[in-house]
């Protein structure tokens, strides 16, 4: 099988130390002449200075902090032609969005399917998921959770962004919760990171009565 040489360029930013020698009659006064190159190099100032980089301090550099323009390209040797870089496209934010969109997508349905199987074996029987109400021993193993209550049909004054969650029960084949402003809040109503948070719950409690 045949072998083809590449190289990588990256684009770094890395401390550079450089030394100096400064003159004074004591060294408080060589201190002060030292302190006028905090805000600017030595290089066109001074003679006889020493350079050298500091081992570790190397990082690459990121697109965004280039103006979008590459800090890593892969080059052909043979041809010295460049054959990939990591230089932002615009459409590169919206191919992101999209696969971070899909990938809620699944975990919102992931997550839902899970609660779904849940309650349906607890035979039409709720489950409490407000710490306050379950058994004494359970209480302190778990932190309650809150949704986002949208105030149903009195918004401007009966909504709340921190809406306790107290139980969850199926209807039909659909999830809904009991929640301190009413107890049939469907969980279509809350966005991904809330449906994730009580599975994450849910599974905890199963979990732990598992262990029992």
């Amino acid at each position: 099988m045949a072998k083809y040489k590449f190289y990588q360029d990256l684009k770094i930013k890395v401390w550079q130390r450089n030394t100096f020698v400064v003159d004074g009659s004591f060294k408080e006064e060589a201190i002060e002449k030292a302190k006028k190159f905090k805000d600017h190099e030595i290089f066109e100032t001074l003679d006889g200075w020493e350079s050298e980089i500091i081992p570790d301090t190397q990082v690459t550099l990121e697109p965004c902090e280039n103006e979008g323009n590459a800090t890593i390209q892969v080059w052909d040797v043979e041809t010295s032609r460049m054959v990939a870089s990591n230089r932002l496209r615009d459409t590169d934010f919206m191919e992101r969005y999209h696969n971070w969109a899909e990938i809620g997508r699944n975990l919102r349905k992931s997550c839902i399917d899970y609660i779904r199987w849940v309650l349906k074996g607890l035979d039409g029987e709720m489950i409490v998921l407000d710490p306050k109400s379950m058994d004494e021993e359970m209480q302190d193993e778990f932190q309650a959770v809150t949704v986002p209550y949208d105030g149903g049909n009195h918004p401007e004054y009966n909504s709340n962004c921190f809406s306790q969650v107290n139980a969850a029960y199926l209807k039909g084949n659909d999830i809904y919760l009991d929640i301190d402003e009413t107890d049939e809040y469907s969980i279509d109503n809350i966005d991904i990171q809330d449906v994730e948070n009580i599975a994450e719950l849910v599974k905890s409690i199963i979990d732990f009565q598992n262990k029992e």
